[in-house]
């Protein structure tokens, strides 16, 4: 365990192995969006179905996949620190704490495939 926490290049074997034994339970992406529902509560006793823009929501998790992909190289370089990152994305959060999503403006939804991607090479 040492000898691996102590070279850089062992990171990349590590991930390449993660990448191997997660790759064949991940769905497409394309089969995930058409399995996607919308639901928004009216009241205690119901909900309504709502449309989902799919090409919207694909345009975001390609944005989030091209910022993980970019900051995830960046950390497996030795570029950025997860500490760092991890400040990084609290305060570009900072915005969303204390409201209420009909709140958020486009820009602040534009936002979240980013933060997302900042948190997600942490784990």
């Amino acid at each position: 365990k040492l000898i691996v926490a102590s070279f850089h290049h062992f990171k990349d074997v590590v991930t390449m192995v993660w990448n191997e034994q997660t790759g064949a339970a991940q769905k497409d992406i394309g089969t995930t969006l058409q399995e996607v529902k919308s639901m928004r509560v009216v009241s205690r006793q119901g909900s309504v179905t709502e449309a989902i823009d799919q090409q919207q929501l694909r345009a975001g998790f390609d944005e989030y996949t091209a910022e993980y992909d970019r900051r995830f190289h960046q950390w497996l370089a030795g570029q950025l620190t997860l500490e760092a990152l991890a400040r990084e994305v609290a305060e570009a959060a900072r915005p969303l704490q204390a409201c209420r999503v009909d709140d958020w403006s486009e820009e602040l939804k534009d936002a979240v495939p980013h933060l997302l991607a900042g948190g997600a090479p942490h784990f």
